[in-house]
């Protein structure tokens, strides 16, 4: 890849990372308040307040708050439905608080005093899990009568679960991130830098996520989940790009272009190693539009809203997995995941002599965007009914990546650092 192409790619890289936050910012640019205080002003002043539930009826009359207004949602929203109380706040409510930021830019369109409750019903649980319901408000069934907020007690053993990975086994490896970091950041071969590129990225990553958990406690700060999703995608995709640089120079030897790599002996012809006509780079491209065709997979998956309040060791937790992150996870990076890959497969059949650094470094991206996008669907799908193994086998899988990392430097002692000599002695040293 020519030295010119990094900037341009570095720049694409930075754009598909503040294209969701420039989304953020416009679609939810609505008078917001959190949970606790909207609940508190609806019990506070009842005749000058009214929460409107924009959700399906079906899903209101299932568990809603009451006294509310169920107006569902959709192109005639809100009609007549709140003719009679134009002279009151309107809290608008639904599952997630992403439907009810377009909902309340029309009320205020109409003239309505209007607000969003940031992160809906999910967050009214929350609240009324950590705070109870003030006065007035309760919840409510279909037949009118009184339910407790949604709510899980854990055994003894899945209390002790939750407190040793998130205070044992996060700071443990998040401290051995930075170590292994700063090892591998000082080495010259470039797939070990890409590495330590990657535990850059994790360890900034893990450190969002930490701060959210011990700052914010129902753990509901945007921006830092954020940093903290950012941070695992982009350790996906470094990772992925220092497996594919060792790969193509160790194990296919596909570093010389136009000379014979690896598999000669499986081709009937050698064409010379990135020159157009070589078998391995029809397969690269192949591969890359499958990739981005199974990248698409987590699209046909459905939004779920998941709040279940509880209780470890005393303390209130409240477990979600706001159908904002979802979003990011499930519907953005799989449009992205894909066409990265298929710009890599793109690059590989442009011109005479494809550009394989480009496409490797495409394929990498898209397989780090993919790959972060399928480890969070599979685990909210699996977990979404008892959400600690969902926070569990996140934190255990982690561990287990820096883990793995940790033997390869154990292994090939000839990583650290030692005075007075060079990187040396590696499988990947070149």
């Amino acid at each position: 890849m020519t030295a010119y192409k990094r900037p341009i790619l570095w720049a694409l890289f930075g754009v598909l990372a503040v294209v969701p936050v420039l989304w953020y910012v416009y679609f939810f640019q609505v008078p917001t308040l959190k949970a606790a205080a909207a609940l508190e002003l609806l019990a506070r002043d009842p005749s000058g307040t009214i929460l409107c539930d924009i959700r399906d009826p079906a899903d209101y009359w299932a568990f809603h708050l009451s006294p509310s207004l169920n107006v569902p949602y959709g192109p005639g929203f809100p009609g007549n439905a709140l003719n009679g109380f134009r002279n009151r706040k309107v809290f608008v409510l639904c599952e997630s608080g992403i439907l009810s930021a377009p909902a309340v830019r029309k009320l205020i369109g109409q003239g309505f005093d209007a607000a969003n409750v940031k992160d809906g019903m999910a967050a009214v649980i929350a609240a009324a899990g950590r705070n109870g319901l003030p006065r007035g408000l309760r919840f409510e069934d279909a037949g009118g009568r009184p339910v407790p907020a949604p709510s899980r007690e854990l055994s003894p053993l899945l209390q002790s679960v939750q407190v040793l990975t998130g205070f044992v086994v996060k700071p443990v490896y998040t401290v051995a991130s930075l170590v292994m970091l700063i090892v591998f950041l000082r080495q010259k071969n470039p797939a070990h830098r890409a590495l330590g590129y990657a535990l850059a990225a994790f360890f900034v990553g893990e450190n969002g996520c930490a701060a959210n958990y011990t700052f914010f406690p129902d753990h509901d700060s945007h921006l830092l989940e954020y940093i903290h999703a950012l941070g695992m995608l982009l350790c996906f995709g470094f990772f992925f790009h220092a497996l594919s640089l060792g790969a193509k120079k160790q194990l296919l030897r596909y570093d010389r272009p136009g000379a014979a790599c690896g598999l000669r002996a499986l081709c009937a012809e050698c064409k010379g190693a990135e020159r157009r006509g070589c078998r391995l780079v029809t397969a690269f491209t192949l591969a890359g539009l499958a990739g981005a065709a199974l990248a698409l997979m987590p699209l046909c998956g459905g939004l779920f809203m998941a709040s279940v309040n509880s209780r470890i060791w005393g303390s209130f937790y409240n477990y979600s997995h706001p159908v904002l992150y979802q979003i990011f996870e499930t519907r953005y990076c799989p449009v992205v995941a894909a066409c990265l890959l298929a710009a890599g497969s793109l690059i590989l059949k442009i011109g005479k002599n494809p550009d394989v650094s480009l496409a490797q470094a495409l394929f990498a991206a898209g397989g780090g965007v993919a790959g972060f996008s399928f480890f969070r669907f599979v685990l909210f799908r699996v977990y979404r009914d008892n959400l600690l193994w969902f926070e569990a086998w996140e934190e255990l899988t982690e561990f287990l990546f820096i883990a793995a990392v940790a033997v390869y430097l154990w292994l090939f002692s000839g990583l650290w650092p030692k005075r007075g000599a060079k990187e040396q002695g590696s499988p990947a040293a070149g």
